[in-house]
């Protein structure tokens, strides 16, 4: 059953972390939080963690499974070893770093990023390109990204989870940049990812342009692999479509979701682009609904 997001009022004066399995995400309830320890702060030019080591701005791996616990680093996390682990973290980028949290290169195993704050910045004359992102495996769980370009990238690969994430407001300054919310980029072999329990926020351009989606998937034309999502109990605050199938989409679970309204004064055109047309199928559309709580019919 989906779990509606309280309001402000009702969060804090119950809250404890981690949030509760199956509840969806809100702004004060994923992330850091100080019951989980105290930080600490690593910094461009100082020490760095066991598995870790500065190179520029950004946090580098030295080893496989290298983990960043209770840390605030004050720059970019790039790993290029497999299967690191960010739990428990305040990731704070400064300007021209190029991502927030990454994973760089095939075949890695999985970055796993649980109870996380990722801010990008504000300054510079490009965002960070994502929040978090992997070309290899992805779980990502009760995490907060704001003010990255687009909010968090993965392969459609089998085992990819993202849960529970609040996404935004990015930073969306440049009418070109594609932004989305949630971003699954095709995969070498089929494959089948699950995207569950995240809040992704509006964000518009500087010049009102909307977000290209809150969530994207699939390849824009035919060909290629194919994947199976199971997409459950979202809220996708807008886009031009807010929900994008794109192609090669096959067996899809899609329930218990909530969207915004289509905002066609600026440019925004449908709450989701399934087209079975395209071969798309799905297993399961139930409980999905529009901004005033009416059910968006199946494609």
């Amino acid at each position: 059953m989906r779990q509606p997001v309280r309001p402000r009022s009702m969060v804090m004066a119950d809250f404890t972390p981690p949030l509760g399995t199956g509840l969806r995400a809100g702004a004060e309830t994923v992330g850091y939080f100080s019951n989980y320890g105290a930080l600490t702060v690593y910094s461009p030019g100082g020490a760095a963690p066991s598995g870790w080591t500065w190179d520029g701005n950004s946090l580098v791996t030295t080893t496989a499974n290298a983990v960043l616990n209770l840390a605030q680093v004050n720059g970019g996390v790039v790993a290029t070893h497999a299967d690191p682990t960010v739990t428990n973290c305040k990731i704070i980028v400064p300007a021209g770093e190029i991502f927030c949290v990454t994973l760089q290169g095939t075949g890695k195993g999985v970055l796993t990023v649980l109870d996380t704050t990722i801010v990008g910045s504000l300054g510079g004359a490009s965002p960070q390109v994502n929040g978090i992102s992997s070309d290899s495996g992805l779980v990502a769980r009760r995490c907060h990204v704001t003010q990255s370009g687009d909010g968090i990238h993965f392969l459609q690969q089998t085992g990819t989870i993202v849960s529970q994430n609040y996404v935004g407001p990015l930073r969306f300054t440049d009418e070109a940049q594609h932004c989305d919310g949630g971003q699954a980029f095709q995969d070498t072999v089929d494959g089948s990812l699950t995207f569950e329990h995240n809040h992704v926020v509006y964000t518009a351009s500087t010049i009102g342009t909307p977000l290209n989606s809150s969530l994207t998937m699939g390849p824009p034309s035919a060909g290629g692999t194919l994947y199976t999502p199971t997409i459950d109990n979202n809220y996708f605050g807008g886009g031009i479509y807010h929900l994008r199938f794109n192609f090669q989409c096959r067996n899809a679970v899609v329930t218990n979701n909530d969207f915004g309204p289509v905002r066609s004064g600026v440019g925004e055109v449908g709450y989701h682009d399934f087209d079975p047309g395209n071969g798309n199928t799905y297993v399961t559309w139930t409980n999905n609904r529009d901004e005033n709580g009416n059910s968006i019919t199946a494609p």
